[in-house]
C-alpha cells in the first residue's frame, strides 16, 4: 500500500489551522449515486457567532442540509439564509465559502 505523505495546514495569521469541511448527505457507504449531496464549506459558517456568542456548528449545518431536498442552488441558499438569520446584526468576522453538488 503506497504511504500518504503527510497533510499539510494552511495557518491563519493567528497560528490556527484554517478551516474547510465537506458534509455528506447520503443513505449507504457507496460511490456516489443520483441524488447525493456534497457541501463543501469554509470554518466562516460553523464559527459564524451570534449576539450571545453562540457558534453556529457543524450539527446545525448538518440539519440545515438534511432538512433541504431542493437543488444545489437551494440547499447553498438555505444555508446563507440561516446563517444570516442566526448571526443577526452581528458583524461577519470571517469568511463564508460554499460550495454544494448535488449528483443528478
Amino acid at each position: 500500500m503506497p504511504k500518504r505523505a503527510p497533510a499539510r495546514q494552511r495557518k491563519r495569521p493567528d497560528g490556527q489551522a484554517a478551516g474547510i469541511g465537506l458534509l455528506l448527505k447520503r443513505d449507504t457507504e457507496q460511490l456516489p449515486l443520483r441524488g447525493d449531496t456534497f457541501v463543501l464549506h469554509s470554518d466562516g459558517i460553523y464559527e459564524t457567532v451570534n449576539a450571545s456568542g453562540d457558534e453556529y456548528g457543524l450539527d446545525r449545518l448538518a440539519r440545515i442540509v438534511a432538512a433541504c431536498d431542493g437543488t444545489a442552488e437551494e440547499v447553498r441558499d438555505a444555508v446563507l439564509r440561516d446563517v444570516e438569520s442566526f448571526r443577526g446584526s452581528e458583524p461577519q468576522e470571517d469568511d463564508v465559502t460554499l460550495v454544494v453538488v448535488r449528483i443528478a
